[in-house]
């Protein structure tokens, strides 16, 4: 531990997508990039930890305010690291990648959320799609490696055999899907539960077609453990917003919607080092076990299935499901 590190680069997009659960540009105190300096001192302090992997999000990592900056950090520790991006700044971020990255940079994930312009546009915002399809097209021939992350919804449940077919076509290595946060703003995307499955057997399905892709689902399905241990409970994932906070889970930072962003907060990495940041980590999750298990005894968990990623969301106040 810590086996993965998302780092939170920079709170700014130039995308507002519909269905993103951020609150982009807006984190109480306006925008923020994180302090390279910061960065340098933590991965140094990773080390011992033996960390396999960076994982640098955002908003969009490439309008960080020194990219340049950032990637050197990144190559000067005896680590790998990827980015997400939405593609659309690629044609000027690649040449910093084409110029700087070494092997230790093991590619980029591209948000793609439909296999046509239309349905990928109505969530991410006009002319993005054809913008995305640039970024693959200047990745391969400049040897980059690439994957495509689809968020799934209601918006493209029907399209998601074709995306596997592009990301097949167009050379990508990967293809990731997400299950989509909800906040108040998405409900109208967000999947029934049989639509979850229905995407599940399709997934399984694009997996057995493609057998060159890397197909996956990440954590925020339904499962019938109501103590499952994801990466942040088992601390084999960290994350660390823009701001230098080590946060619970990458994906409770900077929340849409909540009515407080500080309750997952654990320690400022501004201030301690790692090492006690880690600590404070461990007490918090021991205390979020405590009350868990107190849940599940006490008999709130209404079915044998349930999705983990809800309950820490009520728990932490970022959205209360009616589900829960």
């Amino acid at each position: 531990m810590p086996e993965i590190i998302v780092v939170e680069a920079t709170n700014r997009c130039n995308l507002n997508c519909k269905h993103c659960h951020k609150n982009i540009n807006d984190m109480g105190g306006g925008t923020a990039d994180i302090d390279l300096f910061l960065l340098d001192r933590v991965l140094g302090e990773t080390e011992r930890y033996n960390t396999r992997i960076v994982m640098v999000t955002g908003g969009e990592p490439t309008l960080h305010s020194d990219w340049e900056g950032l990637v050197a950090v990144l190559e000067k520790h005896d680590v790998d690291y990827v980015f997400t991006s939405n593609g659309t700044t690629f044609r000027e971020a690649h040449k910093v990648l084409v110029r700087g990255a070494t092997d230790r940079f093991k590619g980029i994930m591209f948000s793609l959320d439909g296999a046509k312009a239309e349905t990928n546009d109505a969530i991410r915002g006009e002319g993005t799609f054809d913008k995305v399809m640039g970024a693959f097209k200047l990745a391969r021939m400049h040897g980059i490696p690439f994957g495509i992350q689809t968020v799934l919804g209601s918006y493209n449940l029907e399209e998601l055999a074709e995306i596997g077919e592009l990301a097949e076509n167009e050379g990508a290595g990967e293809l990731s899907f997400l299950v989509m946060k909800p906040t108040l703003e998405n409900l109208e995307y967000k999947l029934s539960p049989m639509q979850a499955d229905e995407a599940e057997q399709k997934i399984k399905a694009i997996n057995e077609e493609h057998r060159r892709l890397k197909v996956g689902l990440t954590t925020g399905n339904k499962t019938p453990y109501p103590l499952f241990v994801c990466r942040s409970l088992a601390m084999t994932m960290i994350g660390i917003d823009s701001s230098g906070l080590l946060r619970f889970c990458p994906d409770l930072a900077n929340y849409r919607g909540a009515v407080s962003d500080d309750s997952d907060i654990v320690v400022d990495l501004n201030t301690k080092p790692l090492q006690i940041a880690l600590k404070d980590l461990s007490n918090k999750i021991n205390l979020f076990w405590h009350k868990k298990i107190d849940w599940v005894m006490e008999g709130i968990v209404s079915s044998t299935e349930y999705d983990p990623c809800l309950y820490c969301l009520s728990h932490f106040g970022k959205y209360e499901s009616p589900e829960m």
